[in-house]
């Protein structure tokens, strides 16, 4: 046999002995990522990196990755690429102090004491025989737990990882040095909305600024990501029913695409986190929302059984700040639920914060009412005129309901009275509108240093 045929063979021989052609590719060589994140601390992430894959069997790695990934939903993918994804596997074993401990069980190695002033003291040679709940270690032949030592190691495990990383074996018909796809849930990521409505003089319009807290709880930090927010309750293999979902994303002016049944925005600018951060991202903001000032109280269903013979029970007024989400009000963009706060000018003209109230994701179209607290000088009073129980399951109450206004301005006040069985009013002094099956409405205007009575008579059957 010629050399060169020598030389040939033996280059083959070594290449079939050899291990797979290993390609790591770091978070520096992200080419595009974007993720999609949810109420109930998930999220989705797409990100693309730039690789190059030799023909045959390989090995790629992406390091940096979510330590919180969800395994089972990984898959990678390269457009208008035949790859071949043979296995896949996510290495999370990290360097830390438990899992360098964990591979040295049954190994020997260094421990050494330090003073007050940390300096090295004795050193003496150990075997480590546990890791749980803290090193448990054998010198000379006995047992040692909490042992004052610092562990000194020879060297560094090599099945440890300084990031996450997911590693595939694949199969590629030819050389390939493109880009590639990676997308997989990870837990650890969640989102909230927030919302500041501050509210002009004349108590008319308003101001809304709306922002998105995200949180980043991952093990990994993210540059330069796409931001999209699910809101709503996704299906999941431990949840129950499906139900509605929107996909709200975030633009300086928002412009609501639909798509299916969902609507969707983007961010302007992408978002950079860092791993443990939270970070408000700017939804969207809105000048002179048309608003309305609703004053409420609402009765106790208990007090049409029961017999009160102490005199007047007093019933907070509450107060709403009321706008519908319509484009004839300024607004007309979907609110995924949050907290909105709400601000009005005192006398001087100085912002003050005067209450706030959760919302639900509410789509645009509808009415957002946010409860800010009871007003003190709208004062409403009730008395019980009279009380009769008719038959076993039967009862006839009559009541009288004062209502005060102290205020400088007009007032409308609306009267919820609430009824949870059958029941009929037999006589009232005013007009009243059945606004649902166990619910009546009156509306009472009082003029500044007003005071008006309603007085109705209703029979319950329990």
């Amino acid at each position: 046999m010629k050399k060169s045929g020598i030389l040939t063979a033996l280059f083959f021989i070594l290449i079939a002995g050899s291990k797979l052609c290993a390609e790591t590719v770091l978070p520096e060589d992200i080419r595009s990522l974007e993720i999609t994140v949810y109420n109930n601390g998930r999220g989705l992430i797409k990100e693309t990196r730039n690789v190059f894959l030799p023909p045959g069997e390989s090995e790629l790695k992406f390091a940096g990755v979510s330590s919180k990934i969800i395994p089972e939903s990984l898959y990678l993918y390269a457009v208008d690429r035949n790859i071949n994804v043979l296995s896949q596997s996510y290495n999370s074993d990290l360097v830390n102090r438990a899992n360098i401990l964990d591979r040295y069980i049954g190994k020997e190695l260094t421990l050494i004491t330090y003073d007050r002033n940390n300096n090295p003291g004795r050193t003496v040679k150990a075997r480590l025989i546990s890791n749980n709940d803290g090193p448990v270690y054998e010198i000379d032949g006995d047992i040692h737990i909490d042992y004052p030592g610092r562990p000194v190691l020879p060297e560094l495990p090599e099945a440890l990882s300084k990031k996450s990383e997911i590693i595939w074996n694949l199969n590629c018909p030819e050389s390939f040095k493109k880009s590639i796809t990676a997308v997989y849930l990870t837990r650890g990521l969640n989102w909230d909305a927030h919302y500041n409505l501050i509210i002009d003089n004349d108590g008319r319009k308003a101001d809304i600024n709306s922002f998105i807290n995200l949180e980043n709880n991952t093990g990994t930090g993210f540059s330069g990501a796409g931001m999209k927010f699910i809101a709503g309750q996704i299906n999941s293999a431990r949840a129950g029913t499906l139900k509605s979902v929107r996909s709200l994303s975030a633009r300086a002016e928002p412009v609501s695409e639909k798509i299916g049944g969902y609507y969707q925005y983007n961010l302007a600018r992408p978002v950079s986190i860092k791993d443990g951060e939270k970070r408000q991202v700017t939804l969207f903001s809105k000048k002179e929302v048309e608003i309305t000032r609703e004053y409420v109280t609402q009765s106790n269903n208990r007090y049409y059984l029961n017999n009160y013979s102490e005199g007047d029970i007093r019933q907070d007024v509450n107060i709403y700040s009321v706008f519908e989400n319509k484009g004839k009000s300024g607004l007309g963009v979907p609110f995924p639920a949050g907290i909105i706060r709400v601000y009005e000018p005192d006398a001087s003209g100085s912002i003050q914060f005067t209450g706030e109230e959760r919302i639900t994701h509410t789509p645009a179209g509808e009415t957002i009412r946010v409860k800010t607290g009871a007003a003190f000088d709208i004062v409403c009073r009730r008395n019980q005129v009279d009380y009769k129980k008719i038959y076993n399951n039967t009862y006839e109450t009559e009541w009288e309901i004062t209502l005060s206004n102290r205020r400088e301005e007009k007032v409308d006040v609306e009267v919820i009275e609430k009824f949870n069985r059958t029941w009929e009013i037999t006589k009232s002094n005013r007009e009243y509108d059945k606004i649902s099956s166990g619910r009546v409405k009156f509306i009472v205007s009082l003029e500044p240093g007003a005071e008006k009575k309603i007085k109705y008579r209703v029979r319950i059957n329990r």
